[in-house]
C-alpha cells in the first residue's frame, strides 16, 4: 500500500470466535508491524458497526504496509540470561535477559528508560498490539542464593520462579500478575549462627491465553524469596543470588492471513503516490502530515509548550503543511531561494550566451527580449553651444545647457538651485550615453560629427584649471606662474607681521606676553599692533572688513647653562590668546623645548611648533586683542647655572620670532614663479606617490592667491566661446583633483590626500596621488585642474571641429516616454513659453 493510512477497521469478533467490543471500544491509538517495526496511528474518531469499528487514524509516516504485516502474527523470541546479583534484605530476584531471536523487535533490553523515565535493569518482552494468539512460554535455569541469620528458628526458605505480566515503569512493578509459577523449597532449622546456601533448578512452561494480558504489558521473570517460621514469613536477609545456563523461549502458531480480523484503508497493492490515480493528492479529504514538521501546542498562551517533551522526542503530532511547500520551485523561489533579475546592461536585452568569469549567464529573469532592467531618466537639455576642452581634457568637448526640460514640459534653469543641480548630475550621469541632436549646424563645418550617440564624462560638473605651467597641447617648456588677488574690489587690508630682532631674556615659573619689538610699519594693519603691550587690537573697521584673518606665530630661543637635557622637567607652552573683555581664550597651544648654549654644547636656537589660527569675519570682534604668551612654570626645578645673573634663577633667551597677520583674500600680488625656479615638485624617493613643493611663493600662496592668466595660453584657441583659462579660484589641491603631466591623458594622477604648508612637518605642500609618478615623467609641465558642481555643463566624449557649433538638444539614450519626442516639437514647445525665438 502507499500513501497515508486514512482508515482501519477492526472485526468486534475475532477468528476464534471471541467478542473484542469492549476492548475495540476503549482504544485511543493502534500499532501495526510496518517491516521491522512498527507504526502507531493516533485514532481521531470512531465508528461502530454491527459488525466492525471503523477507525479515523493519523498516520505517523508515508512508509507502506508490506501484505505480509495484514495476516495474523507469529511470535517467536529466544533469550538468554546468567546473572549473579548483590542483594541485600529484598524479597525478589531479578535476573538480567539478553535476546537471541525476536522476529517481531518486541524484546526490550536492560539498561533501557521507560517513557516515565525510570530505568529498566532487566530485559523484557513487550507486546505493543492486541494479541490474536496464544503464547507459549518457557523458562528453565540453575539458581542460588545466601541466605544469612533472622531469628532462632527458621523452619523453611522457598524461592517461586514467577512468569509476570505488568506495566512495568519502575525497577520494583507492585502487583503483577502472575501467568505461570514454580516453588522451589529448602528446609532450615537455626540461622543465628550458621548461614544457609539456597541452591536448585527450575524448567517452567505455561501457555498464556490470548486475553490474560492486554496491548502494552511487558512479560518478564523473577525469584521470589520467603523464609517462614513454622507457616508464618520472618524478615531474613538474602545476598549473592546468581542464575546459571537461564533460557527464555516464547512462541506461537505460524502467521496466517486472516482479513476478517483487520483491514486497513486505502487497500491498494502498487505505488501510486503522486500519480493521476492519488484522489487523495494534493488534500482533497484532509491534510498531508508532513514527517520533517510538528505540532506546536501552546494550550492557552503558555510560553513553553505543554507538548515540549514530545517534541524534544520527536513523538509530537506531525504538521500537516505539505511537503511540496518547501520543495515545489513555484512555492520556494518565491519563498525561499528569491527570484533575480540580472543583466550585463540596462535598457538593453542581453543574449543569454554571454557570461560573467564564472561561467554564469549575465542575463538572468527576462523572457523574450526585453531588457532585465530598465532605467529611463526624466530630462532633456537645450544647449546654447559645444565647446572644445582641449588642452584641459584632450578629446572631449563641454556641451553648455541654457534649459532643463522635464516631462511636463516645464524648462528651468540648471543652476537655478542646489536641486537642479543635483537633478543634471543624476539625469545624465558618469559613463552613460547621451544622444546629441545639433538644431542648425553651420554649412561646411562639419560639425555634424558631434551629432549621435556619445560617452558622457562628467555630466553636471564642469572642470576648472587651479595651476599650471602647461598652456598648449603640445607644450614642451612650463610657463612661468603669476599669483595675484582673488578679488576684484578693493577690500581692508589688515595685514600685520612682527618678530624679535634682538635677545630677550625671560625668568621661569611665569606666564609671559611675549614682545615683538620689529614691527612692519610699511603694512596698514601694523597701526592695530602695540609692541609695548605685544597686542594685535581689532577696531570696527577691521570687524566690518568681511576677511578671514589667519593668524600665526614661532618663536626661535635658546637656554642659558651647561648641556644637561636629563635636568629638563616639562617643556614651556607656547599659546595664541584672544582676550574678550575680561576673558582670555586660549585658541592654540604648542609644546617648545628650547635650544641649550653653556659649557658643554654649543649654541642651539630651536624653533617652536608653528601656530596657526584662521578666524573667519563674525569670529573676531570691535576690541578683541590677540597676543603670543610663554608659560614657563613646568620648569620651576630646572638646576641649570645662569651665565649673566648672579642668582640661581635661570633665564631663556627668544630670537627670530615672528607673530604675523595675513588676510583671504589677499589685496596683493606675489612675484611670478620663474622657470628657472623649477621644478616646482619634487618627488618623496623613499614613495613615490607624494610630490611635494619647496617653491616659497607657492607655499606663501596656498589658500591665500590665485594664479593670473597666462597670456599665452591657447586654452581658448578652439573655443567658441572663448574658454577662459583665468581660475577664479584660490590656489589649494583637494582630494580628487586631477594633476596631467606631459599634457598626455595617459599621465593624469589623482589626489588622494593633502597636508597644507601649515600642517605639514616641513611647511611644504604635500600632495599624494593615486599612483607612483615615474621618474621619467616631467614634473615642470603640470596642470592641476579640478571638476566643479555645475548644472549647466556636460562634458562628452568627441573631438570637435573648429568654429561655432550653434544649439543643440541633448538627452539620456533612454528617456520617459513623454520626451520621446523630435527636436521639431521640443523647438515649438520652448517657443510657445517664449523661452526660443
Amino acid at each position: 500500500m502507499a500513501g497515508d493510512l486514512l482508515y482501519i477497521k477492526v472485526a468486534r469478533t475475532d477468528g476464534n470466535g471471541n467478542d473484542l467490543t469492549d476492548t475495540l471500544e476503549t482504544l485511543s491509538n493502534i500499532t501495526l508491524p510496518s517491516g521491522s517495526s512498527f507504526n502507531t496511528y493516533t485514532i481521531n474518531s470512531a465508528t461502530r458497526t454491527n459488525d466492525y469499528y471503523l477507525y479515523y487514524v493519523t498516520a505517523p509516516d508515508r512508509k507502506d504496509i508490506d501484505n505480509v504485516d495484514k495476516s495474523d502474527l507469529l511470535y517467536s523470541f529466544s533469550g538468554s540470561y546468567n546473572t549473579n546479583i548483590s542483594l541485600n534484605n529484598i524479597n525478589s530476584l531479578l535476573p538480567i535477559v539478553t535476546s537471541s531471536v525476536d522476529n517481531l523487535n518486541f524484546f526490550i533490553p536492560a539498561g533501557t528508560t521507560s517513557s516515565l523515565g525510570y530505568p529498566r535493569n532487566i530485559g523484557s518482552y513487550k507486546i505493543p498490539t492486541l494479541p490474536n494468539k496464544n503464547l507459549d512460554i518457557r523458562i528453565s535455569s540453575s539458581i542460588q542464593f545466601l541466605v544469612e541469620g533472622s531469628r532462632s528458628t527458621t523452619t523453611d526458605v522457598t524461592a517461586s520462579i514467577r512468569i509476570l505480566s505488568t506495566p512495568f515503569v519502575t525497577n520494583n512493578p507492585q502487583n503483577p500478575t502472575v501467568l505461570a509459577e514454580q516453588v522451589l523449597t529448602q528446609s532450615a532449622q537455626d540461622l543465628d549462627g550458621t548461614d544457609l546456601l539456597f541452591t536448585g533448578s527450575y524448567d517452567l512452561s505455561t501457555t498464556v491465553n490470548r486475553g490474560s494480558f492486554i496491548p502494552g504489558h511487558y512479560i518478564y521473570l523473577d525469584a521470589k524469596v520467603t523464609a517462614r517460621n513454622s507457616g508464618v514469613n520472618v524478615p531474613t536477609f538474602f545476598n549473592d543470588g546468581k542464575f546459571t545456563n537461564g533460557i527464555i523461549e516464547i512462541t506461537s502458531s505460524a502467521a496466517i492471513n486472516n482479513f476478517k480480523t483487520i483491514v486497513i484503508e486505502p487497500f491498494l497493492t502498487s505505488p501510486f503516490e503522486g500519480t493521476d490515480c492519488d484522489v487523495l493528492y494534493g488534500n482533497a479529504s484532509q491534510p498531508v502530515f508532513n514527517p520533517f514538521l510538528q505540532d506546536i501546542d501552546y494550550g492557552n498562551g503558555q510560553i513553553i509548550p505543554i507538548n515540549n517533551e514530545a517534541i524534544i522526542s520527536g513523538s509530537a503530532t506531525k504538521g500537516t503543511v505539505p511537503e511540496s511547500y518547501y520543495t515545489a520551485l513555484s512555492s520556494v523561489i518565491l519563498k525561499y531561494n528569491g527570484s533575480k533579475i540580472q543583466s550585463q546592461k540596462y535598457n538593453i536585452f542581453t543574449e543569454p550566451l554571454e557570461k560573467t568569469d564564472f561561467d554564469q549567464p549575465f542575463n538572468i529573469g527576462t523572457y523574450g527580449r526585453t531588457p532585465s532592467i530598465s532605467v529611463n531618466q526624466s530630462l532633456v537639455g537645450f544647449v546654447n553651444f559645444i565647446r572644445d576642452l582641449t588642452p584641459l581634457i584632450d578629446g572631449v568637448v563641454q556641451a553648455e545647457i541654457k534649459y532643463l526640460i522635464n516631462s511636463q514640459g516645464d524648462a528651468v534653469s540648471p543652476n537655478l538651485s542646489d536641486i537642479t543641480i543635483l537633478d543634471s548630475q543624476h539625469n545624465f550621469t558618469d559613463g552613460g550615453d547621451l544622444e546629441v541632436s545639433l538644431i542648425e549646424p553651420p554649412s561646411g563645418s562639419g560639425m555634424q560629427v558631434l551629432n549621435g550617440i556619445k560617452r558622457i564624462l562628467k555630466g553636471g560638473y564642469r572642470v576648472e584649471p587651479i595651476l599650471f605651467t602647461q598652456v598648449v597641447a603640445n607644450q614642451s617648456q612650463p610657463e612661468s606662474i603669476i599669483f595675484e588677488t582673488s578679488i576684484s574690489n578693493p577690500v581692508q587690508d589688515l595685514r600685520n607681521e612682527v618678530s624679535l630682532d634682538n635677545i630677550i631674556t625671560y625668568n621661569f615659573n611665569t606666564i609671559t606676553t611675549v614682545l615683538f619689538n620689529n614691527v612692519q610699519t610699511t603694512l596698514p594693519g601694523s597701526a592695530l599692533y602695540n609692541s609695548a603691550t605685544g597686542k594685535y587690537t581689532i577696531n570696527a573697521t577691521a570687524e566690518a572688513s568681511g576677511v578671514t584673518l589667519v593668524m600665526s606665530t614661532q618663536i626661535r630661543g635658546y637656554m642659558d647653562g651647561p648641556y644637561a637635557p636629563s635636568n629638563v622637567i616639562g617643556p614651556a607652552k607656547v599659546s595664541l590668546v584672544q582676550k574678550r573683555g575680561s576673558v582670555e581664550t586660549k585658541l592654540q597651544t604648542v609644546d617648545w623645548n628650547p635650544g641649550f648654549i653653556g659649557i658643554s654644547d654649543p649654541a642651539t636656537n630651536e624653533y617652536s611648533p608653528l601656530i596657526n589660527i584662521a578666524l573667519e569675519s563674525g569670529q573676531y570682534l570691535d576690541g578683541d586683542e590677540y597676543f603670543v604668551t610663554m608659560d614657563t612654570t613646568n620648569f620651576t626645578s630646572y638646576l641649570y647655572k645662569v651665565i649673566t645673573i648672579v642668582s640661581l634663577s635661570t633665564q631663556y633667551g627668544t630670537s627670530d620670532g615672528n607673530f604675523d597677520i595675513s588676510q583671504i583674500p589677499s589685496t596683493v600680488n606675489i612675484s611670478p614663479v620663474p622657470a628657472a625656479a623649477m621644478p616646482i615638485w619634487g618627488v618623496d624617493s623613499s614613495n613615490r606617490t607624494i610630490i611635494t613643493s619647496s617653491i616659497i611663493e607657492i607655499n606663501q600662496s596656498y589658500g591665500f592667491l590665485k594664479q593670473k592668466r597666462i597670456i599665452s595660453s591657447s586654452f581658448t584657441a578652439s573655443g567658441t566661446p572663448a574658454l577662459t583659462d583665468e581660475t577664479q579660484q584660490l590656489f589649494t589641491v583637494k582630494p580628487g583633483d586631477e594633476i596631467k603631466f606631459e599634457g598626455q591623458e595617459s599621465k593624469v594622477f589623482t589626489v588622494v590626500n593633502v597636508q597644507s604648508p601649515s600642517q605639514s612637518p616641513t611647511s611644504e605642500l604635500l600632495v599624494e596621488l593615486d599612483r607612483e609618478v615615474s621618474p621619467a615623467i616631467d614634473l615642470n609641465l603640470f596642470l592641476l585642474r579640478r571638476f566643479e558642481p555645475d548644472g549647466s555643463s556636460v562634458i562628452f566624449n568627441q573631438i570637435k571641429p573648429p568654429g561655432p557649433s550653434g544649439t543643440a538638444f541633448i538627452k539620456p539614450r533612454f528617456t520617459t516616454e513623454a520626451l520621446n519626442k523630435d527636436v521639431d516639437q521640443f523647438i515649438q514647445d520652448l517657443k510657445s513659453k517664449n523661452l526660443l525665438t
